[in-house]
């Protein structure tokens, strides 16, 4: 009973209110059917307001491959972090780390890396125009500089018969 009034204490008021990444306790240890007792700002922020007292915690994820799908998942981050999307507008890419009180309440760390993904992407994408650029730009250079030689070699050789042709 301590440890749940001070892990309540942590969330509302304390070291977690305002903590960079979500926090949420639950009213138990298994995070698929599990609600969430109390939750962080941060939580109530990436969840859009869906983080609220009583809320089942698996109904903040994304079901799109249906509840099986998605309560295996969560059942995964009680042994290792995962990653799973948030069921909100747009989707937010989430690791979910899960931990548990002594007093039997589950502990859930949700952290937001959609930017971390939006810049992967992002830099795979540079990537990709970089290797269809390379063979590009080899090309070009190779067909370009016969061809710019050769319009020279023209310009003067037409240079040449316009003097002789006008001039003296």
């Amino acid at each position: 009973a301590y440890l749940d009034e001070l892990l309540s204490l942590a969330v509302d008021g304390g070291v977690f209110a305002n903590a960079p990444f979500g926090m949420a306790v639950l009213d138990g240890i298994d995070p698929a059917s599990a609600a969430v007792l109390d939750s962080n700002a941060a939580l109530m922020e990436m969840t859009q307001g869906r983080a609220t007292p009583s809320a089942a915690f698996g109904d903040l994820f994304e079901a799109s491959e249906g509840p099986a799908a998605l309560a295996h998942r969560l059942r995964q981050a009680m042994n290792d972090p995962i990653e799973i999307t948030l069921a909100t507008q747009p989707p937010t890419a989430v690791h979910v780390h899960f931990a548990r009180s002594p007093e039997g309440r589950g502990i859930a760390y949700v952290l937001n890396v959609s930017q971390q993904r939006e810049l992967e992407t992002r830099l795979a994408q540079s990537e990709k125009m970089r290797e269809i650029g390379e063979p590009a730009r080899k090309a070009m250079i190779t067909t370009a500089m016969p061809v710019a030689i050769r319009a020279r070699g023209v310009g003067l050789y037409w240079g040449i018969r316009a003097f002789a042709i006008c001039g003296s």
